[in-house]
């Protein structure tokens, strides 16, 4: 009987393990897959459209924030 209990606690034990690599494992694709759509999204400057860059970044000419382009 005890050894039936050591195993059962074992197994739950390695059950949870699982689950919670699991959420880890999905927490970082989600933020993978945001990572992955800033590096695909545009931005430019929405005085000089030629300027382009990242989120965050201001334009070299003028100094304004840069602005998400519309997707197509």
């Amino acid at each position: 009987m005890k050894n039936l209990l050591k195993i059962a606690a074992l197994v739950l034990t390695l059950a949870a393990c699982t689950e919670a690599k699991k959420a880890e494992t999905t927490t970082k694709l989600d933020s993978l897959k945001i990572e992955v759509e800033m590096a695909q999204t545009t931005f430019a400057c929405p005085m000089d459209k030629d300027i382009t860059g990242k989120k965050g970044d201001k334009c070299t000419k003028c100094g304004m924030e840069l602005e998400e382009i519309a997707k197509k």
